[in-house]
């Protein structure tokens, strides 16, 4: 009788989890504060220590990203080294505050951070690099001050308007939006629209397309009771349409799923 010898099952390379979802872990700042690294929890050390380079991505909801180096003392401990306390600095990290790390692989993390108020940041929308933290003064701060309260009151002139022109022949929700100055940067979608039809839900991304055409993922951002368009998706779809300010586009709600929506974009 001959014995037939079963051959195991190799598991497939880099799987994030046992069940195929991202790890997760998080990490409170505490006395690691002072400190120009954060060692990460050995369990995911142990994990996925193989899987990493020495460079990985932190990712915030709003899209920005840090490139940060990895450092191994010993197999089961990792931390995030060179570039963390930029990461700290620009996000505004204090004592206490409580980070969730997603590993979603291809050494990339997503990363939200909670204050004390056990509620989410307001997250930055820009990055400034040391160099023009320096060449900051009073008068730049007055000057940004200034241009963000014009932004602003262009920003409710808008929502107003969108409200205004919302009677069109498509059956579909929709809101029509003029380009401003602001549009460079994120599109705040109409509160009265969000309120209707996407309230109560955690929309993480939008993918707009112009008519039946291309698709482009952008980065949905809650803000000031309603969402915005924001991120390297945002700008690289405003980019490749060739956007300028003081042109009408249309947004029709075409979809709605558990954490994005999709939109067609017409111009007016």
């Amino acid at each position: 009788m001959v014995r037939v010898k079963k051959r195991r099952r190799e598991k497939p390379p880099n799987l994030l989890s046992f069940s195929g979802k991202p790890f997760r872990f998080f990490k409170i700042i505490l006395h690691c504060l002072q400190e120009d690294r954060l060692k990460i929890p050995e369990k995911f050390a142990k994990k996925f220590s193989s899987q990493l380079s020495t460079v990985v991505t932190l990712t915030i909801p709003t899209g920005l990203s840090w490139k940060i180096r990895l450092s191994r003392c010993t197999e089961d401990k990792l931390y995030f080294d060179k570039g963390w306390p930029i990461f700290m600095e620009q996000t505004n990290i204090k004592h206490g505050y409580f980070l969730e790390f997603e590993y979603e692989g291809n050494n990339h993390f997503e990363v939200h951070i909670f204050s004390l108020s056990c509620c989410e940041i307001d997250y930055p929308i820009h990055q400034y690099d040391d160099h023009q933290r320096r060449k900051q003064n009073r008068n730049d701060d007055f000057k940004v001050k200034e241009e963000q309260e014009n932004e602003e009151d262009e920003e409710k002139n808008d929502i107003h308007r969108a409200t205004t022109m919302s009677k069109n022949k498509c059956k579909k929700p929709s809101f029509t939006i003029t380009t401003r100055k602001y549009c460079v940067s994120y599109l705040h979608m109409p509160k009265s629209f969000t309120n209707e039809h996407m309230k109560g839900k955690s929309y993480k991304f939008a993918n707009l397309q112009l008519g039946e055409g291309k698709k482009w993922r952008v980065t949905c951002y809650f803000h000031s009771e309603s969402f915005r368009l924001i991120g390297p998706g945002w700008k690289k779809f405003r980019q490749e349409n060739n956007w300028s300010e003081g042109e009408s586009y249309t947004f029709v709600l075409v979809d709605k799923k558990r954490n994005s929506v999709t939109f067609k974009v017409f111009k007016v």
